[in-house]
C-alpha cells in the first residue's frame, strides 16, 4: 500500500510540472490552420453546423470542433481558451503514459516514462499551440491501454475493456481519420491469440464495439450528405484537387521527401545563430534502448508492441500516398504529425532508465538527468524564437484596437494572426498585395516587416517604404527589433496619408 501511495503521490508531481512547464512555456495562436478552426468553431457557436463540402476537410472533424467551441463557451474567444483543448490533451496523456509503463513492466519505468513524456520537448511546444495531433495521441494511447489491459485481464472482464477499446477508437477518429492507423497494431496481436493461443473470438468485442460506432459515423454521414463514405471520398477529393505544381512538373524528390522525418528527428533545426533539437535527445536515447530491450529481455511479453506501435503508425505517415499517378508523392510532410508515435519512444526510455537505475542507480540518474535538462534547454530555445517570432504582430494589433483602426494591410504570412488578435475589434484586415491595386484608404495602417512563424517563408514577408506603390506613408511606431532569422527589418506600422 505504501508503494503504491508514494507512485501515486509521484506521478502527481510529475502532472504538476509537466503543467508547470507546459504555463510557462505557452504560446497560443499562431498556425497556418488556426484562423479556419476559430471561424468554423465560433460559426458552430452561432448555432450553424459546418458544411460538408467535399474541400471543406475540417469539417470532418466534429469532436475536434465541438471541443474549441465548447472551450470558447465556457471562457470565451481567447487563445488560452482555444489552445486549451490541446493542453490538456498533453496533460492527461502523462497518466496513460504512466499506467501503459506499469503494466507493460513496472511502476518505475510507468513513472519514468510519464516524466519522459513531461518534459519531452516535441511534446511541449505542440501542446502549447493549436496541434490537434496531441489529443489524438492521447486518444491512440488511451485505446492501446484499454486493449493491453483487457487482453491480460480475467476473461469476465474482457468484454468491458475491448469494448471500451473500440468506443475509444472511433472518438479519436471523430477527432482525426490518422487515428484510425492504430489498427494495424492491433491485427497481428489478434491474429498471434486466434492462431497460436488459441484465444478464440477473445479479442471479437473490440471489433464488434468499433464496427458499431463507426457504422453509426457512416451512417450519420449518409443521412446528412448522402453518402456513407463521405469522409474518405473527400479526402481523396481533395488530394486530387490541391496538387502541388512542383510534382505535375516532375520537379521535386519523392527520396528527399522521405527523409525529411528522420533528418528532423535526429539533426538539429538551425535558423541563423538559433540552433535547437526539436526532438530533443530522445530518439538518440530510444534506439539504444529499443536493442538493448529485445538483447536483455527478449521474451518480454510487449517488446513486439512496442516496436510495432512505432513502426506501423511511423510508416502510415512516411509512406501513406496523397497521389499515385503519374508519379508516387508521399503525403505532405508535417513533423507535428509525428506527435502519435511519442507514447512507444518514452515508454521504451522509461524502461531503459528504469532497468539501468536498478542495476547502476548512479548511471541512471545520470542519464536522467541529461535527458531532463537536455529538454528543458532545446524547450527554452524553441519557444523563445516562436514567442519572439509573432510578438510584435500581437503588439501591433492591441495598439491598433487601442486606438480605434478600421482598416489595415499587412502581408499573408501575419494576415492570420492580425484578424484573430483584432477580432473583437472590428477592424478590416486586408492583404497588402492589394495595394495599388485599389484605392487607399486616408487613415489606413500598413504593417510592414517584422517575423513571423518559423515555417513561413521569408520571401513572403513584406516591407514598404515611406513612398510605396504611389501612397505616401507616416511612420507610426517601429517595434524592437526580434532575434529571429526570418526577420526583415524591425516590424514597423505605417499610416496612409493618401496619394503622391
Amino acid at each position: 500500500m505504501a508503494k503504491k501511495k508514494i507512485e501515486l503521490v509521484t506521478i502527481c508531481l510529475v502532472v504538476a510540472f509537466a503543467i508547470v512547464i507546459r504555463v510557462i512555456y505557452f504560446i497560443g495562436y499562431g498556425l497556418g490552420d488556426d484562423l479556419t478552426y476559430v471561424n468554423l468553431s465560433k460559426q458552430i457557436l452561432a448555432g450553424h453546423w459546418v458544411n460538408y463540402a467535399y474541400l471543406n476537410q475540417y469539417a470532418y472533424r466534429p469532436l475536434l470542433l465541438l471541443s474549441v467551441a465548447g472551450s470558447f463557451k465556457l471562457f470565451g474567444i481567447n487563445e488560452i481558451a482555444f489552445i486549451l483543448p490541446i493542453f490538456l490533451s498533453s496533460i492527461f496523456c502523462i497518466p496513460v503514459a504512466y499506467y501503459l509503463g506499469k503494466h507493460l513492466f513496472n511502476g518505475l519505468a510507468g513513472i519514468l516514462a510519464a516524466l519522459a513524456l513531461a518534459v519531452y520537448p516535441f511534446n511541449v511546444f505542440n501542446s502549447v499551440t493549436f496541434d490537434n495531433d496531441v489529443i489524438i495521441a492521447f486518444f491512440m494511447g488511451l485505446v492501446v491501454l484499454l486493449f493491453i489491459k483487457a487482453r491480460d485481464s480475467e476473461i469476465s472482464k474482457q468484454t468491458i475493456w475491448y469494448s471500451l477499446a473500440g468506443f475509444f477508437l472511433v472518438v479519436s477518429y471523430l477527432f482525426k481519420m490518422t487515428s484510425l492507423t492504430l489498427i494495424a497494431l492491433f491485427i497481428p496481436f489478434t491474429l498471434y491469440d486466434f492462431v497460436v493461443q488459441r484465444r478464440y473470438f477473445r479479442q471479437v468485442w473490440f471489433y464488434i464495439s468499433f464496427g458499431v460506432f463507426f457504422f453509426m459515423v457512416l451512417c450519420f454521414y449518409k443521412v446528412a450528405t448522402g453518402e456513407f463514405f463521405r469522409h474518405f471520398i473527400a479526402e481523396r477529393v481533395y488530394y486530387n484537387t490541391y496538387i502541388p505544381d512542383y510534382y505535375l512538373k516532375g520537379a521535386f524528390s519523392a527520396k528527399a521527401m522521405l527523409l525529411q522525418y528522420p533528418r528532423r528527428m535526429f539533426q538539429p533545426l538551425i535558423f541563423g545563430e538559433i540552433k535547437f533539437f526539436e526532438f530533443g535527445l530522445y530518439l538518440y536515447f530510444f534506439i539504444p534502448a529499443l536493442l538493448l530491450m529485445f538483447y536483455k529481455n527478449p521474451n518480454q511479453r510487449y517488446n513486439l508492441l512496442l516496436l510495432w506501435w512505432f513502426v506501423a503508425l511511423f510508416a502510415s505517415l512516411e509512406f501513406s500516398p496523397s497521389n499515385w499517378d503519374p508519379y508516387f508523392l508521399p503525403v505532405p510532410r508535417q513533423e507535428r504529425y509525428l506527435e502519435i508515435i511519442n507514447l512507444p519512444i518514452v515508454l521504451t526510455i522509461g524502461w531503459f532508465l528504469a532497468w539501468i537505475t536498478q542495476s547502476k542507480k548512479v548511471v541512471g540518474i545520470f542519464l536522467l538527468s541529461i535527458l531532463v535538462i537536455t529538454s528543458l534547454y532545446n524547450t527554452h530555445i524553441r519557444n523563445l524564437f516562436v514567442r519572439e517570432s509573432v510578438a510584435s504582430l500581437k503588439e501591433v494589433s492591441k495598439w491598433l484596437c487601442d486606438n480605434n483602426a478600421r482598416e489595415v494591410y499587412v502581408d499573408v504570412t501575419g494576415l492570420s494572426n492580425i484578424i484573430f488578435f483584432t477580432q473583437a475589434c472590428n477592424i478590416n484586415v486586408r492583404k497588402i498585395d492589394e495595394i495599388g491595386k485599389e484605392k487607399l484608404e486616408k487613415g489606413a495602417y500598413v504593417i510592414s516587416g517584422g517575423s513571423r512563424m518559423h515555417f513561413w517563408d521569408p520571401g513572403l514577408i513584406r516591407t514598404i517604404d515611406k513612398n510605396s506603390s504611389g501612397f505616401k506613408f507616416t511612420k507610426i511606431i517601429e517595434y524592437k527589433e526580434s532575434r529571429t532569422p526570418t526577420r526583415k527589418g524591425p516590424l514597423t506600422l505605417f499610416r496612409s496619408d493618401g496619394e503622391l
